[in-house]
């Protein structure tokens, strides 16, 4: 997936057909699940953003928590809107 990410985002169309067609030979993927595919392509988001949001908020803060500054700005926009997204402090700032 991530090389069939690379060929969508650097426009070589017919390499990525190729491997998208070897793709869903490989994986017997449905109509569906073809769409599925094109429309995680055209996303911005990548796989662990996606993953990170689908955390628990306990499980966002502690690893924000662990997180350099420059991930935990990349990631905060992914955490729990109510809990952490806008009250988020973190641990540096606490001291």
């Amino acid at each position: 997936m991530r090389e069939l990410r690379q060929l969508y985002e650097r426009g070589e169309d017919e390499a990525f057909g190729k491997k998208f067609d070897e793709m869903v030979a490989t994986h017997e993927l449905t109509p569906k699940d073809r769409k599925r595919v094109r429309e995680n392509l055209r996303k911005d988001t990548t796989p662990e953003e996606t993953m990170f949001r689908s955390l628990t908020w306990q499980q966002q803060k502690h690893l924000l928590d662990e997180m350099s500054p420059e991930d935990r700005d990349r990631y905060l926009p992914f955490a729990n809107k109510d809990k952490l997204r806008r009250r988020y402090v973190s641990p540096d700032e606490v001291e």
